[in-house]
């Protein structure tokens, strides 16, 4: 795993960790202060105050006495009226907790929560509220919330997961085009890297695309270099070998000096037209020359290949004849 493995990793998972910090803290500062108890934001506590705040309020201390008498047998909840001296109008002890507790969600004017400041039909002021009946509790149906230190570890565990999981998947590709450059670099055109991209439909994937092409045109331009190399080489051999054929005879037929060196004079010409060729053909490949079209003449082409080949035959003691009719243009 290379750098940039691990910059893309670092960068995904902070901004992933930062995001989940500002979100959870935006949310913790939003609800820290209007979050009634648990108790208090239960339904079942919320309705038996609403009943026991309406019964107060229309039927006074009394009715709600009765009321509370004939309900706390009947519900795992208990509601408390408590007047200003903390007294509860069924003369029942108070858990303290539950009473500050009722006493700040009041204090706050939250709505939300189980306990209500309500005014009897009778006259007086009383806190009503809700809490859980006193003894054992039953268990709980559902399993415990997890902690904050569990959800911290399980998203700090998945970013990390979906971090190196991406980085993973934006690397994977770029390691193939290193592989594939190296590869070309080592003479190796024919490698392609477009099978190890697999079904991806993206910029990276159209790169490996370009590399095959590019690595496709330079091994047709490699492989036409040495074949325009090989076949030159083949051309020079014929004249070379006649001109070793004519020095050969100069020496042999003294008589023949003149004809023996005007076959050299041709063949040097014909090198020197070859080599030119050769020029012509590399500028024009590499695309800075032009050349308009010619017309050729086969027969004037194969009267010269028949007159280079009776040279030849006469080197080694044998004739050749050439004879054509008509235009073969």
């Amino acid at each position: 795993m290379g750098r940039l493995f691990w910059k893309i990793f670092l960068g995904f998972w902070l901004a992933l960790v930062i995001a989940a910090v500002l979100t959870g803290t935006a949310v913790w500062l939003r609800h820290r202060g209007d979050t009634p108890p648990p108790e208090f934001a239960a339904p079942p506590f919320r309705v038996a105050t609403d009943l026991a705040a309406a019964t107060l309020r229309h039927g006074g201390v009394e009715a709600l006495r009765a009321w509370m008498k004939e309900a706390q047998f009947r519900r795992p909840v208990a509601v408390f009226a408590v007047d200003e001296q903390g007294r509860d109008i069924l003369d029942r002890e108070v858990p303290p907790a539950a009473l500050a507790a009722a006493r700040e969600l009041v204090d706050q004017g939250s709505d939300a929560g189980a306990a209500r400041r309500v005014a009897a039909a009778s006259g007086g002021s009383y806190l009503v509220f809700a809490t859980r009946t006193p003894g054992p509790r039953l268990p709980p149906r559902r399993p415990p919330p997890l902690s904050a230190w569990q959800l911290i570890a399980i998203g700090v565990i998945t970013s990390l997961a979906f971090s190196m999981l991406l980085a993973w998947y934006l690397t994977r590709p770029i390691r193939s085009l290193r592989w594939a450059f190296d590869a070309a670099a080592a003479g190796r055109l024919e490698t392609r890297v477009s099978p190890r991209m697999g079904g991806r439909r993206d910029e990276i994937a159209d790169l490996g695309r370009d590399f095959d092409r590019m690595a496709l045109k330079l091994q047709k331009l490699v492989s036409a270099q040495r074949r325009l190399l090989h076949d030159v080489s083949h051309e020079l051999r014929s004249p070379l070998a006649r001109l070793q054929a004519a020095i050969g005879l100069a020496r042999q037929s003294p008589a023949k000096l003149e004809a023996s060196l005007e076959r050299i004079e041709r063949e040097a010409n014909r090198l020197n037209h070859m080599v030119g060729e050769v020029l012509t053909l590399a500028r024009l490949e590499s695309g800075t020359a032009s050349r308009p079209k010619e017309r050729v003449d086969l027969g004037y082409l194969a009267a010269n290949i028949a007159e280079d080949a009776r040279f030849e035959a006469e080197a080694v003691g044998r004739g050749l004849k050439f004879n054509a009719e008509g235009d073969a243009p």
